[in-house]
């Protein structure tokens, strides 16, 4: 497998933060894409917002994946 990768991320405002990765998959053509939007709620808790999008032709490496997209709480003590 020959991949590429990029992140970035973006402070939006003091408490909000977007973010994204992108993977391609030069062997086969097929990419993945993580967008991630974060608020820090709390001292202890922040909370994000997520989706894992896949891309491709079924018999790739992305390709034959569901996308996903979900919401996290992570709280710390």
């Amino acid at each position: 497998m020959c991949a590429a990768a990029f992140s970035a991320g973006y402070d939006i405002r003091p408490l909000w933060r977007l973010a994204g990765t992108v993977i391609w998959d030069a062997s086969d053509n097929s990419r993945f894409f993580l967008p991630n939007l974060s608020w820090s709620a709390a001292e202890n808790l922040d909370i994000s917002a997520f989706a894992l999008l896949f891309s491709g032709k079924n018999i790739s490496e992305f390709g034959r994946r569901e996308n996903l997209c979900a919401l996290q709480a992570e709280l710390y003590f």
